[in-house]
């Protein structure tokens, strides 16, 4: 396995992450995509460091980077506001190939992929979405190789077929089929990585009309 194998990623997913990435675009197009703040841009990893080091009650933010054809976005934050991206920005992202991966290490990563605008795949907990197509190939390559969608023993009741379950793969195993099928890679690490440029994505004022306090938690100085 070589060092940027997308199965990687699995490694630095101690703490979780809310990765992103996007084909074909810069640094700078992914940063006006996930909202960057106008007032402060994309931030230099000295700088973006600094600002985060006053507190942790921080407007969401990303860090981006770039990598083998695919940009990408670490999200992280204290809003929440990530997840409910503005409407405004949504027609930067069609046309694109993209992937969510969310590893909360409470509950078991989701994945979603989205090609020209629709979703092309979707797992959790070793099960495809229902709305994906049956004959995708990706699928069948698990299928095949990975043993998804079968079920095993439970343990306490071996000769009780009532009482198998769900076969859930290995999330490595997951990703490494998902990383040759989509063609994404990642240096083993880069989760962990403080090096990286950052962006600011919470909104100055939210659409209620009430100022985010957040920003001023920052330290810009």
């Amino acid at each position: 396995m070589s060092h940027d194998a997308f199965e990687c990623i699995q490694d630095d997913a101690g703490w979780g992450f809310y990765l992103e990435m996007v084909k074909g675009v810069s640094i700078a197009e992914l940063a006006a995509m996930v909202g960057a703040d106008p007032a402060l841009g994309v931030m230099s990893p000295e700088a973006f460091n600094a600002a985060l080091h006053r507190t942790s009650d921080v407007p969401d933010y990303a860090r981006l980077g770039e990598y083998a054809g695919w940009a990408f976005a670490l999200r992280a934050g204290g809003d929440g506001f990530y997840a409910h991206r503005p409407e405004p920005l949504r027609h930067l992202w069609d046309g694109h190939t993209w992937l969510i991966v969310q590893d909360t290490t409470m509950d078991p990563p989701t994945v979603d992929v989205i090609v020209d605008g629709k979703l092309d795949w979707s797992y959790f907990d070793g099960e495809v979405h229902e709305s994906i197509r049956a004959d995708h190939p990706l699928t069948q390559r698990m299928i095949a190789e990975i043993a998804l969608g079968s079920v095993e023993p439970d343990p306490d009741f071996p000769d009780e077929p009532d009482e198998w379950g769900l076969h859930v793969p290995d999330i490595r195993d997951v990703y490494r089929l998902m990383g040759e099928h989509y063609g994404l890679r990642l240096p083993g690490g880069t989760l962990r990585n403080t090096d990286l440029p950052g962006v600011f994505t919470s909104p100055r004022v939210y659409a209620s009309g009430e100022p985010n306090n957040r920003y001023q938690n920052l330290n810009l100085s």
